[in-house]
């Protein structure tokens, strides 16, 4: 794999171009993360051609990675055309558009997950006075899939603050806040991952929406 070479200078050498095991495990790589979330929806294999025919079709697109040697700006640019494929698939088999999608920031997640959580020590169910249940029902789903350790920091983190965890942990509060950041990054995979299209503005998630209507529906 390219990387980085230190001349006898002591300066920067430009990186080797990738080779062709190089760009096919980038590709993998891409795909693999570009599913996340659709893994019912699409096949990995599937993706790893569409990333190699996009390759093949749009050679301007990926030629500064291949020839700088930049193995990670590619993977990141097939995460993104593998998780554009991927989406579009799952919102055929679901019946809603592509752009409907939304995509879960960390600021939603740390603005929502405290209300959950209070909703739970109370008993409250603010879910039905909240502006978007669809939302709610989201992040409240993503919660209880966590492990019971990972869900136990996250009461500490926003019912407490760093400060227990690194207390209960033995940790710094810097190791911490990664910590923390981890498991919000694992929050957003299972919510469907980072946007594979960051400059399109998401307005909601349709397929959730859809169920939150049926629900209310099937109430009467």
């Amino acid at each position: 794999m390219a990387q980085q070479f230190e001349g006898e200078t002591g300066g920067a050498v430009s990186a080797p171009p990738l080779s062709e095991e190089d760009i096919g495990k980038a590709i993998l790589m891409g795909a693999r993360q570009g599913r996340a979330g659709c893994h019912g929806y699409v096949e990995l294999e599937d993706l790893v051609q569409v990333c190699w025919l996009d390759l093949l079709e749009k050679p301007h697109k990926y030629n500064r990675y291949e020839a700088r040697g930049n193995f990670t700006g590619l993977v990141k640019e097939m995460v993104r055309t593998a998780g554009a494929y991927a989406q579009r698939e799952k919102a055929s088999v679901l019946g809603y558009k592509p752009e409907d999608l939304f995509f879960y920031s960390k600021r939603t997640l740390r603005e929502t997950i405290p209300v959950i959580l209070n909703s739970w020590e109370t008993g409250e169910a603010y879910e039905f006075e909240y502006p978007d249940r669809a939302l709610w029902m989201d992040i409240d789903e993503a919660l209880r899939q966590l492990p019971m350790a990972d869900l136990q920091m996250i009461r500490w983190a926003f019912e407490d603050d760093r400060s227990v965890i690194a207390s209960k942990l033995g940790i710094s509060e810097d190791a911490a806040k990664q910590r923390v950041n981890r498991l919000l990054d694992k929050l957003r995979v299972y919510l469907g991952g980072e946007n594979p299209l960051p400059r399109r503005r998401s307005i909601s998630n349709a397929a959730s929406q859809a169920a939150t209507r049926n629900a209310w529906d099937g109430e009467g």
